[in-house]
């Protein structure tokens, strides 16, 4: 079968989405990721599922979004997720505190 030519481009993906700056620019900077590798070791397991919850897919949420004004580093704005359930949970928070513009 022949070879079909697609045109590629490595950010083509990223480039469809409206720029939103780095993470770090978004608050999940150095003193973030100390803040959420501490909760881990807390909160182990996912709190929606309650599955244990391997290191490596692991999530820290912000139960109130950042977009919503949520607290950063505050514990009682952050829960441990595991991947499924975060991307359910992000889903719905998308429809109820969408992402702005810049």
């Amino acid at each position: 079968m022949p070879r079909i030519k697609r045109d590629y481009h490595p950010n083509a993906k990223r480039d469809s989405i409206p720029t939103r700056g780095s993470a770090a620019e978004r608050g999940y900077d150095r003193t973030w990721r100390k803040f959420a590798a501490h909760w881990l070791t807390q909160e182990p397991l996912c709190r929606i599922c309650k599955q244990r919850v391997v290191s490596a897919g692991a999530l820290v949420d912000h139960i109130v979004p950042l977009r919503a004004s949520g607290a950063r580093l505050s514990k009682d704005n952050v829960q441990t997720l595991c991947r499924s359930c975060h991307k359910i949970k992000t889903d719905g928070d998308m429809r109820h505190w969408p992402a702005t513009s810049p």
